[in-house]
């Protein structure tokens, strides 16, 4: 049985040429949470998600999945990823939306390997709960930004992962798309228990979506519930005294 606690992160400390990026941060994440982690540019949070899913080996600390460490893991297929650049970068050659699905799947299936009923219909699923499948067979350099988007997360769906880690995933799309876009992270971690954790800068939106935030500056300066932590002295440690807290309503 799998411990509740999915990601343990254990006084983690990098440092890139000398200067510290992340400094002794410390903090769990429970099987079925909706985290994120949040914080102004250079604040360590693409550095600490890439830790995370075991990318780059931190300078001292470590990160335990399910009690392992992440590090040393072989067996990453119960973490989907999706760095940034993937999000909004067009790709260079013909490749249908159903093709790029499909490539989500071979860390699951091996490469080379002939895909079985099971592999179709994960990822016929995937495409199905990203609102995709009407698109299979369209080119995917076709699609507007938003569509890409769920494209590239229908990818990492198909592995059927238990934990799905992203990095500023609405960055340059519109509004409508972005809540689009995270009503369909809520359901995916409702109605499938899939744990997520989304790293972004925009804490005014991503405060109304999830259950936790991590606020990162190279330090943990808190970790808790979104209404807990939406306050001045917060923002100020984050940010800087001048910041204030803007509240988007949703039209």
């Amino acid at each position: 049985m799998k411990n509740n606690v999915c990601i343990d992160v254990q006084h983690v400390s990098f440092l890139y040429n000398s200067v510290t990026v992340l400094k002794d941060i410390d903090f769990k994440i429970n099987k079925g949470d909706y985290v994120a982690i949040v914080g102004p540019n250079g604040a360590g949070k693409t550095t600490l998600l890439k830790i995370i899913t075991g990318l780059l080996k931190p300078s001292s600390g470590r990160v335990l999945i399910y009690g392992e460490e992440v590090s040393t893991s072989r067996d990453r297929h119960y973490i989907g990823y999706i760095p940034q650049s993937s999000m909004s970068s067009p790709l260079h050659f013909p490749i249908t939306v159903e093709e790029m699905v499909k490539v989500g799947r071979i860390p699951r299936l091996g490469i080379g390997q002939w895909m079985s009923g099971k592999d179709k219909e994960a990822i016929e699923w995937a495409m199905r709960a990203m609102g995709i499948a009407g698109y299979k067979k369209k080119n995917i350099n076709s699609l507007s930004g938003g569509e890409r988007q769920r494209v590239v997360i229908a990818s990492a769906l198909a592995g059927k992962p238990e934990i799905l880690l992203l990095d500023e995933p609405t960055a340059g799309v519109d509004m409508v798309s972005q809540e689009d876009f995270y009503n369909i992270l809520t359901s995916l971690n409702k109605d499938y228990g899939i744990t997520i954790l989304i790293v972004s800068h925009d804490i005014a939106t991503i405060a109304k979506e999830v259950k936790c935030m991590v606020c990162l500056n190279k330090a943990l300066i808190c970790h808790g519930a979104p209404e807990d932590i939406i306050k001045s002295k917060y923002i100020e440690q984050l940010y800087s005294k001048e910041a204030t807290f803007i509240h988007h309503e949703h039209a």
